[in-house]
Formats: C-alpha cells, sequence, structure tokens
C-alpha cells in the first residue's frame, strides 16, 4: 500500500508555495494541487519548475479569492466569490455558472501545464 498526501492550496500564498515544495523535496508530501486563480499561482508553477516539481494537479476554487471569468452570481459586490453559505442560499446561482468557472480553470491549468494535463490518471507536470 502506498500513502499518498496531497497538499492543497499550492498559489495561494507565497509562504504555502514555499513550505510546499519544501516539504515535496524532502519528501513528506507526494503532490500539490494549484489553485490557479490566485494572486501567486504564477509564483508557484515558477518554483515548481525551479525546483524540478511535477506533481501538480488542479485544486477547482469556487470559494476563495476572484473567479477567472466574470460571473455576479458567484461574487459579492467587489468581485470576490461568495464563500460557501452565500453560494448554497443563492436562488440565482446555477450549474453552468459553476460549470463555466471550473472549465475556465481547467484551461488556465492546461496552458500553465504546458499541455501535460491528464485529469483522470495522475497529477500532472509542469515541466
Amino acid at each position: 500500500m502506498k500513502l499518498i498526501i496531497n497538499a492543497d492550496d499550492f498559489g495561494l500564498s507565497k509562504s504555502i508555495s514555499d513550505g510546499i515544495v519544501k516539504g515535496i523535496k524532502e519528501g513528506y508530501l507526494s503532490s500539490t494541487s494549484i489553485m490557479v486563480n490566485m494572486k501567486y499561482a504564477k509564483y508557484a508553477v515558477e518554483l515548481a519548475k525551479q525546483n524540478g516539481i511535477n506533481c501538480i494537479g488542479l485544486h477547482i476554487n469556487l470559494t476563495v479569492g476572484k473567479p477567472l471569468i466574470k460571473n455576479e452570481r458567484l461574487t459579492d459586490e467587489n468581485g470576490v466569490f461568495l464563500y460557501n453559505r452565500k453560494q448554497i442560499e443563492n436562488p440565482n446561482l446555477t450549474f453552468d455558472d459553476a460549470y463555466n468557472e471550473i472549465m475556465a480553470q481547467v484551461n488556465l491549468y492546461k496552458k500553465m501545464s504546458g499541455g501535460g494535463y491528464r485529469p483522470l490518471r495522475h497529477a500532472s507536470s509542469f515541466n
């Protein structure tokens, strides 16, 4: 049996991204998943490339930060995602609202990974 320890939130902040890379390099973490819509996503990708980290999956994010596409049903007046309870209680939110944002994140992930996207088999490589 193999234990896989995945660290979410790669790209959420500089310090989280640094810590995840350190954890992978030291063997404490098996993989990570990137939040492509976050401020430090590009930093995280570059950090992974510099350190030969190639075990990066996609962390679909519909609750933190700003979406990749404009959608007033998913966001507050500042353009930031509505948090869980507010989304759940939003009668105007549709399947398509979530789906369109998810696909925008998948497409950005494909671009960031250089086409190394493999969603069903294992985490993709940014190398």
